[in-house]
């Protein structure tokens, strides 16, 4: 692994290999660190959500998104940091690492976006879920706090100030769909009508919590196998369970290629400011040390004026 901390130094072989991996060649993977810098706090580092505390000692963020629908009183307090939380997501501003992951979208270099993140501020720069051909190019590895599921009718629907408001004075929004069939069916009462719900997947929680994690995992294959020519790492510890898996399977069959003595050309570029864990060096080629921001607004900048844009 080469490590670089000197600005600039290694953008154009960056966008050299980002503008090479034409069509749609380019994997990314992102984290808190994208996020940062539209005001909201990641969760895992010395000041991130879980060092708040409350008065007691208790972290309100932890157990933030297992709200039990059976134990409101006890879920009201944590009802209220949700909506708190739900509604900065709901006013952050996306960041330039949002934006690109949006170009290489429009540029047809984007294979696929995973995100570690659930502020979905990547769809709100523009990044979308699925592309003009109905292929997903978009993957919340977590969940999404943008979407919000009724615990009885399971139907979903997208998150409103209203939602947030409701959240905020501890309570549990009800189901409008669950509302309106329980007055056309004139049987209207409590266990009639569903409550929305965050459907947020815990890193310790295992794949089994997760009811979409075999469809990601299907994903995660097939990009691993098309070869992608450069996977960006941006503003992620690499960290969090599950991690090395992901790295050792999108990687697999590049060096599987070196095995065979065959060229291969694909560049893993990690771009944080700390350093990453030993075990995800051997996957890693290139650590560039620098804030995520000012290196994606100089790659943005670099990939217009290669592409005359």
């Amino acid at each position: 692994m080469i490590k670089s901390s000197d600005k600039g130094s290694f953008d154009a072989i960056v966008c050299l290999h980002l503008l090479r991996s034409f069509p749609e060649r380019v994997v990314t993977l992102t984290g808190a660190g994208v996020s940062c810098a539209s005001g909201i706090l990641d969760f895992h580092s010395a000041t991130g959500l879980y060092k708040i505390k409350n008065k007691d000692g208790s972290i309100p963020y932890r157990d933030v998104f297992r709200t039990r629908v059976q134990q409101p009183e006890q879920a009201a307090e944590q009802l209220k940091t949700l909506g708190r939380l739900s509604e900065l997501c709901l006013q952050a501003p996306p960041s330039t690492a949002h934006s690109l992951l949006v170009h290489l979208s429009q540029l047809k270099l984007l294979c696929r976006s995973y995100t570690h993140n659930v502020d979905d501020l990547d769809s709100k720069a523009g990044l979308p879920l699925f592309d003009s051909n109905g292929r997903q190019v978009h993957v919340t590895l977590h969940g999404s706090l943008s979407i919000l599921r009724c615990n009885i009718c399971s139907k979903s629907c997208v998150l409103t100030a209203h939602h947030v408001a409701q959240y905020k004075k501890g309570l549990f929004p009800e189901c409008k769909e669950c509302v309106e069939e329980g007055k056309e069916l004139r049987l209207r009462c409590q266990r009639h009508v569903g409550v929305l719900c965050h459907q947020i997947v815990y890193t310790e929680d295992g794949p089994e919590s997760d009811p979409v994690a075999e469809e990601k995992g299907l994903l995660l294959d097939q990009d691993a196998s098309s070869s992608p020519r450069v996977l960006l790492i941006l503003g992620t510890s690499l960290k969090l369970s599950g991690i090395r898996s992901f790295m050792r399977t999108m990687t697999y069959y590049n060096y599987l290629d070196l095995l065979e003595l065959q060229t291969s050309d694909a560049l893993v570029v990690f771009v944080n400011l700390e350093q990453p864990p030993c075990s995800m060096v051997p996957y890693i080629d290139v650590w560039l040390q620098e804030d995520v921001q000012a290196w994606s607004d100089r790659i943005n900048r670099g990939l217009r004026m290669r592409k005359g844009l």
